[in-house]
């Protein structure tokens, strides 16, 4: 019960990001409302109250979404190596993770004749994307191994 609180109570972070910087961002309002839709969900409390632990992945996950739009990446990558260790189906999350870090500049004065694979690899791996790739593989080997040794 505990995971799904912290669940929502992310919810309402990720949906409010932004709004005292004049971004993008609902107002307080809205925000507890559609959080409630977690929070006051019968079939989540349901789950939660029979002893599954999806409650702590859906706090993992939504963890890595508030740390990937706070560009925490480390975090973000510790955040999805323990959850895709927890369970694998998070994995596939980290493609759209990747897509959205991208940096457009480093696209800038492309021409196709300068084209090799290694210029490719180079360009779209940028720095964010980079510190989330390694420090998610850091964090899913170390647990790993730590497992295994068990």
């Amino acid at each position: 019960m505990l995971g799904d609180i912290i669940a929502g109570w992310l919810i309402y972070l990720i949906l409010r990001m932004g709004r005292t910087e004049g971004r993008m961002g609902m107002d307080k309002g809205r925000a507890i409302k559609y959080a409630s839709l977690w929070l006051l969900n019968p079939m989540v409390a349901a789950i939660s109250t029979r002893g599954s632990s999806e409650s702590l992945l859906a706090v993992m996950v939504l963890g890595l979404l508030w740390a990937v739009l706070k560009r925490r990446m480390w975090l973000a990558g510790g955040l999805l190596g323990l959850s895709v260790h927890f369970k694998i189906y998070p994995f596939i999350y980290g493609a759209s993770i990747m897509w959205y870090l991208d940096d457009s500049r480093s696209w800038v004065g492309w021409k196709k004749r300068d084209f090799t694979p290694f210029d490719w690899i180079d360009r779209f791996m940028n720095p964010a994307r980079k510190v989330l790739v390694g420090s998610s593989f850091i964090t899913f080997m170390v647990l790993n191994g730590w497992m295994y040794s068990l």
